[in-house]
C-alpha cells in the first residue's frame, strides 16, 4: 500500500476503476471461433455496474487508456463497413459511464471519421494534453476535472508520441505529438498553479518502458513519469498490454501508485484512495481477473447491445470463398509456410513490388480446409494496415532481415540450444516469444538461406531474385511492406535498413487506400476455391 500526501480531503474513499486496451472486445463471444470469450467489455460493464451498485456513484471515477475502438470484426464493421450509422461502441461506452479517457495509437489509425462519431455517442472526453494540431489549438483538452466525495480530482491524458511515426500522413494530418514527459511537466505544473486539486491521476496510452526509443518518439515512458515528474499521485497506463501493479518513488521522495489493466477487457486495475485518521491519503492498488466474469450484469449488457451482437454475427458469418490449403500460423517460425505464402503472394499481386516483406500476425492460430467467412480474415490478419511500396537497396533488404532473425532466433553453437529465443510463460505453462512476434519479417521475391550460428550482420545471405534475376547488394527495388513497418515500426527499417528516420517518407513510392485486409477478401473471392502453394524461397542452414 502506497502513501500519497495531499490535502483538504473529506473521510471518503474513492475507487479509480481503469481499463484500456480493448481493441474490439466487446462482447464474451468470440465471432472467429463462434464460442464463448473471456473478458471483454461486456464482463468490464458487468464489474463496474457491481461496483456502483455496492459503493456509489459518487465513490467511482472510471477511466480508459485508449484502443478501444479497433480490433476484431466487431470494431473493424462499425468503423470501416456500416460507417453511416451512430457508433454502437460508443454507445456502449456511455453505458459504462466513463468519466474520461485517453486516444491510442490504434483509435488515431481508424480515421478521423470513426473517431469522430465515437465521440458523438460515447459521453464522455477524449483527453490528451501532448496532442496540438501544430496551430496552437487543440484537437483533445488536456485534462478534466471531477468532484468525488468533495474532492477535487485532476485527470491529465497523454497518448504516445510514436503514433506519428507509425501511421500515414492522412489519419495523423492536425495531430502533432509533444514527447510525454515534456508535456507532463508543463501541465502538472499549471494544475497545481491555476486548479490547486487534491489529487492528480495521469491517463497514459503509454507502456511501462521500453518500445521504440528515438526522440522526440519515446514510445513506453510511464516508469520514467512516475519516477521524473512531480505532481501525479495516480498513472493509469496502457499500450503494451501487459497488466501491472507497480509503486515507484518521484523526484519528492513521494509515493506512485502505477496501474496497467492490461488488454482485451481480461482485468480491471482499481486504485482505491482512503483518508486515514492522521489524515494521510491512502492509495492502494488492485488488479482484477475478469475473464470470467459472471453476474446478472453480464446478461444486462447483452440485452442491451443485441442489434449490435446480431449485425457482427450477421457480417462474420458472411461466406467469401473456399480454402484447399490448411493453413498454421505456427509454421511461419520455422520456415516457409502456406500461411506466409498467402500474405506474401497478396501483397506482390497488389503492389507489383519486387520483394515483400511481412511477419506473421499471431503465434498459433489455425485456418482449417473448407468453406472461407469473413470470420477468418481476422484470424488470418489482424490488424487494419495499409500496405506500403518503398524503395530499399538490397543492402538495405539485407539489413531488415538481419535484424529480424537475430529477434526471433537465438545465436545457436550446438544441437541442443533452443533455435527460437523463446522463455517459458509460468502462468500460461506455454513458450513465448521474447520479442513481438509481429516484427518477424521474411521476405518473398528473393531467395535466401539463413544461418543461425552466426551473429546480426552475417546470419543472411540472399541469392537471387525467385525469377532467376541476379540480385546486387548496391542496387536499389521497390519493396511491399505494411504502414507500421514503412513508417519505423519495430525499427525494422531504422535499426535494421540504418535508414535515419527523417528520411522514412521520402522511401515511399505509394500506399493503398484500403486496408489490407479489404484486399485479402478480395483475394480470396477471386481466386476461390483458394490452394495456397508453398513459396519455399528460404530456409535455416545449420552444419549438424
Amino acid at each position: 500500500m502506497a502513501k500519497v500526501q495531499t490535502s483538504n480531503l473529506k473521510s471518503q474513499s474513492i475507487r479509480f476503476l481503469f481499463t484500456t486496451d480493448i481493441h474490439g472486445n466487446y462482447f464474451s463471444y468470440d465471432f472467429r471461433t463462434r464460442r464463448e470469450g473471456e473478458g471483454s467489455l461486456q464482463r468490464a460493464y458487468a464489474f463496474v455496474k457491481s461496483y456502483r451498485k455496492q459503493y456509489g456513484d459518487d465513490h467511482i471515477v472510471l477511466l480508459d487508456g485508449g484502443d478501444i475502438i479497433q480490433g476484431g470484426p466487431e470494431a473493424y464493421l462499425i468503423n470501416h463497413v456500416r460507417k453511416d450509422q451512430p457508433h454502437y461502441v460508443g454507445e456502449m461506452c456511455k453505458q459504462m459511464g466513463y468519466d474520461a479517457g485517453v486516444p491510442g495509437n490504434h483509435d488515431i489509425e481508424s480515421g478521423k471519421q470513426a473517431m469522430g462519431r465515437f465521440q458523438e455517442t460515447c459521453g464522455y472526453p477524449l483527453i490528451a494534453a501532448n496532442i496540438t494540431d501544430g496551430n496552437g489549438n487543440r484537437p483533445f483538452p488536456p485534462y478534466v476535472i471531477l468532484r468525488r466525495c468533495g474532492m477535487k480530482i485532476a485527470v491529465l491524458g497523454f497518448s504516445t508520441p510514436a503514433t506519428k511515426r507509425w501511421l500515414p500522413d492522412e489519419l495523423c494530418r492536425g495531430y502533432e505529438f509533444q514527447e510525454i514527459l515534456e508535456s507532463a511537466r508543463e501541465w502538472t505544473e499549471k494544475i497545481r498553479k491555476e486548479e490547486k486539486p487534491d489529487l492528480t491521476v495521469a491517463v497514459l496510452h503509454s507502456g511501462w518502458s521500453g518500445g521504440l526509443q528515438s526522440p522526440p518518439w519515446q514510445e513506453n515512458v510511464s516508469r520514467e513519469l512516475a519516477c521524473s515528474v512531480s505532481g501525479i499521485d495516480i498513472i493509469l497506463f496502457g499500450h503494451d498490454h501487459f497488466s501491472r501493479l507497480k509503486t515507484v518513488v518521484n523526484p519528492d521522495g513521494k509515493p506512485v501508485v502505477c496501474l496497467n489493466a492490461g488488454c482485451y477487457g481480461y482485468h480491471i486495475a482499481e486504485a482505491v484512495v482512503t483518508q486515514g485518521d492522521n489524515g494521510e491519503i491512502h492509495v492502494e492498488g488492485q488488479i482484477h481477473d475478469i475473464r470470467n466474469l459472471q453476474n446478472p450484469y453480464v446478461d444486462v449488457f447483452r440485452q442491451q447491445f443485441d442489434g449490435p451482437f446480431r449485425l457482427v454475427d450477421e457480417y462474420t458469418t458472411t461466406p467469401i470463398g473456399r480454402l484447399l490449403t490448411r493453413l498454421d500460423i505456427s509454421h511461419a517460425f520455422y520456415g516457409p509456410s502456406r500461411y506466409m505464402s498467402l500474405i506474401h503472394s497478396l501483397q506482390l499481386e497488389v503492389s507489383h513490388a519486387d520483394v515483400s516483406l511481412c511477419s506473421p500476425y499471431s503465434m498459433d492460430q489455425v485456418v482449417e480446409e473448407g468453406g472461407l467467412t469473413v470470420a477468418d480474415l481476422f484470424t488470418v490478419y489482424w490488424f487494419e494496415d495499409r500496405l506500403y511500396t518503398i524503395r530499399l537497396t538490397g543492402h538495405e533488404i539485407k539489413g531488415v532481415l538481419e535484424r529480424s532473425y537475430a529477434l526471433w532466433t537465438n545465436t545457436v553453437s550446438s544441437p541442443s540450444q533452443p533455435l527460437l529465443n523463446t522463455y517459458m510463460d509460468e502462468q500460461t505453462g506455454k513458450p513465448q516469444f521474447r520479442n513481438l512476434f509481429f516484427c518477424f519479417d521474411t521476405a518473398a521475391g528473393i531467395d535466401y538461406e539463413v544461418d543461425p550460428t552466426q551473429p546480426e550482420g552475417n546470419k543472411i545471405t540472399i541469392f537471387r531474385f525467385s525469377d532467376g534475376r541476379p540480385f546486387r547488394l548496391d542496387e536499389e527495388y521497390t519493396v511491399a511492406t505494411i504502414a507500421h513497418r514503412a513508417n519505423g515500426g519495430g525499427q525494422m527499417l531504422t535499426l535494421g535498413a540504418g535508414i535515419p528516420a527523417d528520411e522514412l517518407p521520402a522511401r515511399v513510392v505509394a500506399y493503398t487506400p484500403f486496408d489490407i485486409r479489404h484486399y485479402l477478401r478480395t483475394y480470396i473471392e477471386q481466386h476461390s476455391p483458394l490452394s495456397v502453394p508453398l513459396v519455399d524461397n528460404w530456409r535455416f542452414r545449420l552444419p549438424w
